[in-house]
């Protein structure tokens, strides 16, 4: 518990200092599976990215290139808020949300992934 807090601290004061508004746009549907009005969600958290590399192995030999993996950090009750499939523009690029992971499932802070939509 005392390490819950002491993550909550930490991670809020880094948001509070270095991190950014971001609006996410949600698509709903009723009952009857008919798209309804777009609600916007609203967080703080901080921008990031990680590269993971793909080989592409050909019979001449093997390209690696790096893929980034968009992600933001924000704290639980805000992550939480946000579903996949949820849409964002982040410098001029629309991406939209693959999935969300409680960090250390704790339920302190989120992990947001999201992918560059192409076009």
């Amino acid at each position: 518990m005392q390490y819950a807090l002491f993550m909550e601290n930490k991670v809020s004061r880094q948001i509070a200092i270095n991190g950014s508004d971001f609006s996410f746009t949600h698509s709903g549907e009723d009952k009857y599976h008919n798209a309804t009005t777009e609600a916007t969600i609203a967080l703080r958290g901080i921008y990031h990215q990680s590269t993971s590399y793909q080989s592409k192995t050909a019979t001449d030999g093997s390209v690696t290139s790096p893929k980034p993996s968009p992600q933001i950090l924000c704290l639980y009750k805000d992550g939480s808020k946000v579903s996949k499939g949820d849409e964002i523009t982040v410098n001029d690029k629309k991406m939209f949300v693959t999935g969300i992971e409680d960090v250390q499932q704790l339920h302190v802070v989120s992990q947001i992934s999201l992918e560059v939509i192409d076009g």
